[in-house]
């Protein structure tokens, strides 16, 4: 298949990487000045109508095209994919209007599904008549097997990510105690620390993206322009930075309980119900 012709100069290119970290920061997004690759040219096909191609441009890479602006962004190529950081003028990026509701871009679900459910008894493949993924049958191309990470795989990302976010997070025994559980047991997003369950997922969902958009390019197949779709959050009350600390000092209380101190607790029917929920769900996953 040839690729037509892309109408994107690179004179348009850094724009385009301002109006992307823009973007994410009127998502209120808090590290809106750093984003995998893999999310910043989605980002940018999305605003161009999938007609940016670096190679149009004479690179043989995306991160090639963005080594060329070093005033305005760094690369981090000892992340998997490589990071970039915007050291563009932040004042030129509009920040977020207050009455926008929040939004954030989530994987299709298809496709989310067929890079990590790896314990679905099944390999997945990309029906090109339907433009989807779903379980393979006998009669499929089995060149058309989508990547789905093992869990092996998935245990070298939480490797990764825990020696990441073990040199940023402050010296507290607990959350560094409950994040190393996390990693060795192989448990859900719940069970890791409120303030880094956000940078899982992105860290995962980038992960997701650049092991599909490879895929695609690999076997010379357009990527869907909904990979990623914009979907609306939950604005945060401002009572929630309340129940967590109340929260953690509920937990601190309960660890200095003695025996008889426990035995007489009473908790909520539906507290016990939603734990008991996730604890299966975290014994499932794993």
């Amino acid at each position: 298949m040839v690729k037509a012709e892309s109408s994107i100069d690179i004179d348009d290119v850094p724009p385009l990487i301002e109006a992307a970290y823009a973007e994410a920061r009127g998502r209120g997004k808090t590290d809106w000045k750093r984003m995998t690759t893999a999310v910043l040219k989605n980002r940018v096909l999305g605003m161009t109508g999938r007609r940016f191609d670096e190679t149009a441009l004479g690179f043989t890479s995306f991160v090639d095209l963005l080594a060329t602006f070093p005033s305005l962004v760094r690369l981090d190529r000892t992340t998997r994919p490589p990071t970039v950081e915007f050291l563009g003028d932040t004042t030129k990026a509009p920040a977020p209007p207050g009455n926008v509701q929040p939004t954030r871009l989530r994987v299709r679900q298809d496709l989310w599904n067929a890079i990590l459910d790896y314990s679905a008894g099944h390999d997945w493949v990309w029906d090109a008549s339907a433009g989807s993924a779903r379980p393979i049958e006998q009669r499929d191309d089995t060149s058309l097997v989508l990547p789905t990470l093992t869990r092996e795989d998935l245990g070298v990302l939480r490797d990764v990510f825990t020696q990441d976010v073990q040199l940023k997070m402050q010296d507290d025994g607990r959350e560094l105690e409950r994040l190393e559980r996390w990693r060795s047991k192989g448990l859900g997003t719940a069970a890791l620390p409120v303030a880094i369950q956000g940078l899982w997922n992105e860290h995962l969902k980038s992960v997701v993206v650049e092991r599909l958009t490879q895929w695609f390019a690999q076997h010379d197949i357009s990527v869907p322009s909904d990979l990623l779709r914009v979907e609306a959050v939950a604005a945060p009350r401002p009572d929630d930075q309340e129940l967590l600390a109340l929260r953690a000092l509920i937990i601190d209380c309960v660890r200095s309980m003695t025996l008889s101190e426990l035995a007489s607790l009473n908790l909520p029917a539906g507290a016990v119900i939603r734990t008991q929920t996730r604890l299966a769900r975290h014994r499932d996953e794993s």
